[in-house]
């Protein structure tokens, strides 16, 4: 008896706008996926859009400039799509966020316990001190600029297990209350206005996530230290790691081909300089060879040695020929003589 067909749900949809024209779907998440992060999932989809645009604006389900705010409290169903309307300046996240895990973290153990923290970098390392400081001026427009990456506001002290998952993507911290969304649509016994940073997993798989403490949060007190880590740099991370995930390939393509020249003005500085300097060399290079004899190569010793044999066989086959020709001279001769 043939097995039932197993119906799935329609992922949940999530677009921007490039312009008035044209939107992007950035993100396609599992509906079964939303309970798993928020109690109210259209509030965690409002901070995704501002979190993905880098701005304000009003989540709806409607395209049209004029379009209303959607109900924030309201449940989402299979298959539903929702606009983001972005209201002020736009920047973009850059969906090259990660790289490599940083190299410089620092290891400390408890003499009683065996766990291994590290103080790990938020923004990896290897971005460097010119992507920070473009980072975050952009995106809170230059209220706040780190200019630095080993700045300690771009790090936490974290277990050595979730550093390399936050290096990949797969993990990343929601600072709540933000926007519309409480720290108690996160966690139902919250304090709504209670600074809290939970741990999310980026997985789909639910061992994963238990194993590595999806959920998990800390609180604290105000006001924060000044050295803690600002909003800007847990929401770019948190964004990266949704679109990571939930993205697909032609949306993070069109939105690397738009951030390309804001987040990296020096790789294309360098990219622009490299290939014109590969241009002078290569004409260079056909100079020369113009104007010096050049050395015989492989192919031509090949050629040279045919030659020199294919001549020496025409000659020789010359040599057999005119000598058949004689003898048959010499014959026609002799038998007109005989005849005589």
């Amino acid at each position: 008896m043939a097995q039932p067909l197993i119906q799935v749900p329609e992922p949940v949809r999530l677009e921007i706008s490039l312009s008035p024209d044209e939107w992007l779907t950035v993100l396609e998440i599992p509906i079964d996926m939303l309970p798993h992060f928020s109690s109210k999932p259209r509030k965690w989809l409002d901070y995704l859009g501002y979190a993905l645009t880098g701005s304000d604006g009003t989540l709806s389900q409607l395209r049209d400039v004029e379009a209303v705010a959607c109900d924030l409290d309201v449940p989402i169903a299979p298959g539903e799509v929702y606009y983001f309307h972005a209201s002020g300046n736009i920047v973009f996240i850059d969906p090259d966020v990660f790289t490599t895990v940083s190299s410089h973290s620092s290891q400390a153990r408890e003499s009683g316990f065996r766990n291994v923290c590290d103080a790990a970098h938020l923004l990896a390392h290897a971005k460097g001190n010119e992507y920070i400081k473009l980072l975050t001026s952009m995106r809170t427009h230059e209220q706040l600029v780190i200019e630095e990456i080993d700045d300690p506001r771009n790090g936490l002290f974290v277990f050595s297990g979730i550093h390399k998952l936050m290096g990949i993507g797969s993990l990343a911290f929601l600072q709540t209350p933000i926007r519309s969304l409480k720290s108690s649509d996160i966690h139902e016994h919250a304090e709504p206005d209670a600074y809290r940073l939970t741990t999310h997993i980026f997985s789909e798989d639910s061992d994963a996530r238990q194993y590595h403490h999806h959920g998990k949060a800390a609180s604290r007190r105000s006001p924060l230290p000044d050295d803690w880590p600002p909003e800007v740099i847990f929401t770019t991370l948190y964004a990266s790691a949704a679109l990571r995930i939930w993205g697909k390939k032609d949306c993070k393509t069109r939105l690397a081909g738009i951030t390309r020249k804001d987040y990296y003005p020096n790789d294309l500085q360098d990219k622009s300089a490299k290939d014109e300097e590969k241009k002078l060399r290569r004409e260079e290079r056909m100079k020369r060879k113009q104007q010096e004899p050049r050395e015989p190569d492989g192919q031509d010793m090949i050629m040279a040695l045919w030659s020199i044999f294919h001549d020496k066989a025409i000659e020789r086959a010359k040599e057999a020929a005119e000598s058949k020709s004689k003898q048959r001279s010499t014959e026609k001769v002799t038998s007109w003589l005989d005849e005589q």
